[in-house]
């Protein structure tokens, strides 16, 4: 079984952390045992509010100095390195304008089908 499970995304206000919630919910029926790390808070971390949700929802006991990285480095130092030792992360966007047709299909787009 999988002991651990990282959730990430391209940019801010994906979702991550109504799906972080989610998945956290539903482990917290299966397991014994949650932990929550959050690498890059902004702000100060003493009053970040998906921490301190997480913390008091699912109980953890820790605070929020220990769930958030500390160790005085840049964000883009700790990309640097981890780009240094797994290689460049590979990401392609294309926008295209959709015609009226192909809007009409993908208005029609039910989750189960895709």
């Amino acid at each position: 079984m999988t002991e651990s499970l990282y959730i990430a995304s391209l940019g801010p206000n994906s979702g991550k952390f109504v799906i972080s919630l989610g998945v956290m919910e539903m482990l917290s029926r299966e397991v014994d045992w949650l932990g929550f790390f959050r690498p890059i808070a902004s702000g100060s971390i003493e009053i970040d509010s998906h921490i301190q949700l997480f913390a008091s929802r699912f109980n953890l006991s820790l605070l929020a100095s220990e769930i958030t990285t500390k160790t005085r480095r840049d964000p883009e130092e700790h990309d640097k390195a981890l780009t240094e030792k797994f290689g460049a992360p590979v990401f392609a966007r294309i926008d295209a304008l959709a015609s009226m047709e192909q809007k009409a299909i993908l208005k029609n787009l039910v989750a189960e089908r895709c």
